[in-house]
């Protein structure tokens, strides 16, 4: 079973704000480290990153790539930060998602860009934790963060994110590569995420598979040498 639009959805970024008032802001990538993670990366789309730094509060670096309108991150554990006092985003601190990711980088979660991240809390049957601050470099912004530091549904269930007015979201500061999402999906075991996602307004950012095997991502991504699956 198949719900959603389907190739393209993911594509959605240029359009009308939908009800909840809510876009695709970015994908994510998680690797062991990330050299190992821009590595991976610029193999597969040939391209280096356009830009990326540091996260202090969480001890984490990251690596962006422009997708039009909405962005591709890698982010890994930053070796050279101490060990927060509170878990890292993104499970980076879960042991089976370490586990995992030593064995090779993961596409593990999505990002919803909302001008409301309070009332997008309120509609949505899964909260994704409270929103804190945020900052890389000269950049800062507004995301939910569970307090274990968990993925949301595993993953499928979005991260929510503002971007206050006066600062420019990545798109606007990475460099045009010419690449696309075209095509965002989550293979899941159940069928509960669909209603979840109608809630918040995101149900046309990706398509939904029912499928018996585990519940993972996976993006297809034009690149001027050809298309690219991460999962």
């Amino acid at each position: 079973m198949k719900t959603g639009p389907g190739r393209g959805s993911a594509g959605c970024s240029a359009s009308a704000e939908r009800e909840m008032g809510v876009n695709l802001d970015h994908i994510v990538v998680a690797a062991a480290t990330l050299g190992e993670g821009r590595a991976w990366m610029e193999e597969r789309i040939g391209l280096p990153p356009g830009g990326g730094g540091k996260h202090p509060f969480m001890g984490t670096e990251n690596a962006l790539w422009r997708l039009g309108q909405s962005y591709l991150e890698v982010i890994a554990v930053d070796p050279d930060a101490g060990r927060p006092a509170h878990p890292r985003w993104f499970g980076l601190d879960d042991p089976i998602q370490t586990a995992r990711l030593a064995e090779r980088p993961h596409l593990i979660t999505w990002v919803l860009k909302t001008v409301d991240i309070e009332g997008l809390r309120r509609a949505g049957p899964i909260d994704p934790g409270p929103s804190v601050t945020q900052t890389r470099g000269d950049l800062y912004w507004h995301i939910t963060i569970r307090t274990d530091g968990a993925l949301n549904a595993g993953g499928a269930f979005p991260y929510f994110i503002h971007w206050p007015v006066g600062v420019p979201a990545p798109p606007e500061r990475l460099p045009d590569q010419g690449l696309t999402l075209t095509e965002f999906t989550c293979l899941a075991p159940e069928e509960g995420l669909a209603e979840a996602l109608h809630a918040i307004g995101a149900s046309d950012l990706l398509s939904l598979e029912l499928s018996d095997g585990p519940q993972r991502l996976r993006a297809q991504i034009t690149t001027p040498s050809g298309e690219v699956v991460l999962d």
